[in-house]
């Protein structure tokens, strides 16, 4: 059985088609609280029904 889980975050949103594998990437650029550094979150939606914004 597999947990689904929900997290909210803040951040820049995008998506990308990358040819060589088919598929579309998404991820959000998040900032910490001084803005001075960034961490990239990649994440998958698993049953494709995701249109991009």
């Amino acid at each position: 059985m597999t947990e689904k889980l929900l997290r909210k975050v803040r951040g820049n949103y995008s998506a990308v088609w990358y040819e060589p594998t088919a598929q579309s990437y998404h991820y959000v650029m998040i900032q910490d609280a001084t803005a001075c550094c960034g961490q990239g979150l990649e994440f998958v939606w698993g049953d494709g029904s995701h249109s991009d914004p």
